[in-house]
């Protein structure tokens, strides 16, 4: 299945897969649990679009997966991956995919199987049936959370006699206590349980014993992303991501739901003024150019329109996008995105400079618009948002805030470049009133 998606199951996802599949002589599954957990990097998803695509075709009419993550904007941007990976392979002719924010599900044609997007909370699956239930990064529930997830998904299984749940996740920190009970309960044999990480007392300077307890390096990725993601991560959340070892506290800037509430799949306005914001990683090896317009109720709605692996190119990109849909684009000059307002004012793009103070003051009014209730800015939903809210740290100068590029656990030029479009927004200049003639 994995090698028709045009991605070959590596050794750990084979033994995975087959521990998942493993059936009596009935036929019946013999793990109705399955408790996964992995560092970072390491194919969960390749493997988990492997599964449920097996598992809709072994279903037959009327089969019936669901799967959910940490949010319910999260899970579906995982299982867009999926389907991408499905419909681009020579399977995507026999799958019909949907991607509306309320339905996003795949749909094996012929038979009606279907697996579908589920947001994490005790009521979504209300009178539907379930034949195999997948959570994933389940580190990110606290026990609550967890039991009315459970509480939601056990009834859904109840007429199925061959249901089954995947639970699939990093190491946590202290409040992932459900998942982490769980994976204890697998090294006491009394669920179905892999479990990949280093050893106790590993450093996060051990490069050979993190590479080798990884199992995707030596297949599809490198020893070399250690060092790299070492140089951006603290060595308890560097550890976590790569050793898979639970942290002792998780210090999120923004949880996740808030996030969640001010985050929006609708479009932009489709007519309007547009702006842009531009900045650059202090690794200088992420660029984000953000559009911001004015909803129908004035609100800001921010969304990633280019993206870049390094400074070649972003310059020539702002001054395309002023060209083409006028506005202007904010850049803070004293940052790394110093020399992209260089460029781009000779290429004849409308820069607007913004110096620190302003940045801090614009950085606290975007944190404040996003905790309001209800949120009084939109953010387009997008993966590099995701990832950088999840990274996201503060630094202060004086009374002064700032978004800390080199503190934050990776990249957050998307949230830098976000503010600067909303600040650039409210800071357009008045049209032009027309003169008044006395006589």
């Amino acid at each position: 299945m994995s090698e028709l998606l045009g991605r070959p199951l590596m050794p750990w996802q084979i033994l995975a897969a087959d521990l998942i599949g493993e059936c009596d002589a009935s036929g019946r599954l013999i793990h109705p649990l399955v408790v996964v957990t992995v560092p970072r990097q390491s194919g969960k998803t390749a493997l988990l679009a492997a599964v449920m695509l097996h598992r809709l075709i072994m279903l037959g009419e009327g089969g019936r997966v669901w799967y959910t993550a940490q949010t319910g904007i999260k899970a579906r941007e995982q299982m867009w991956e999926m389907m991408d990976a499905i419909d681009r392979s020579a399977l995507g002719p026999l799958i019909k995919s949907k991607r509306g924010a309320g339905d996003t599900s795949m749909e094996l044609l012929g038979t009606g199987a279907r697996a579908k997007m589920h947001p994490p909370t005790p009521d979504s699956l209300h009178g539907n049936q379930s034949d195999l239930n997948v959570i994933d990064e389940a580190w990110f529930f606290d026990e609550p959370q967890a039991h009315g997830l459970m509480g939601a998904i056990t009834p859904t299984q109840s007429t199925r006699p061959n249901a089954q749940t995947i639970i699939i996740s990093t190491a946590g920190t202290a409040e992932s206590v459900w998942f982490h009970d769980l994976v204890a309960r697998g090294h006491d044999g009394a669920l179905c349980l892999v479990d990949y990480g280093v050893a106790d007392g590993v450093t996060p300077d051990d490069y050979p014993a993190i590479a080798a307890a990884h199992p995707a390096i030596g297949h599809t990725q490198k020893a070399a992303i250690l060092p790299a993601a070492r140089e951006q991560l603290s060595s308890g959340e560097f550890l976590r991501a790569y050793g898979n070892v639970r942290t002792r506290t998780e210090s999120r800037l923004l949880p996740a739901e808030i996030v969640d509430a001010a985050t929006t799949t609708t479009p932009l306005p489709a007519t309007g003024a547009v702006v842009f914001g531009c900045a650059l990683s202090f690794e200088r090896d992420d660029a984000a150019i953000v559009a911001c317009m004015a909803a129908d109720d004035g609100t800001p709605v921010v969304e990633l329109v280019a993206r870049f692996t390094s400074a070649e190119g972003v310059a020539a990109r702002c001054a395309e996008l002023t060209d083409r849909h006028g506005g202007h684009v904010a850049i803070a000059p004293a940052g790394p995105a110093g020399s992209i307002a260089d460029d781009a004012d000779r290429l004849g793009a409308t820069v607007t400079r913004y110096a620190d103070a302003e940045l801090s003051s614009s950085t606290a009014d975007f944190l404040d618009r996003i905790r309001a209730t209800p949120p009084t800015v939109r953010i387009r939903a997008h993966e590099a948002f995701t990832d950088a809210f999840d990274a996201a740290a503060l630094r202060t100068s004086g009374d002064r805030l700032h978004w800390s590029r080199r503190g934050s656990a990776g990249s957050i030029a998307v949230l830098e470049a976000a503010t600067l479009a909303v600040r650039a927004l409210a800071d357009q200049p008045a049209p032009p009133t027309r003169p008044m003639i006395w006589s």
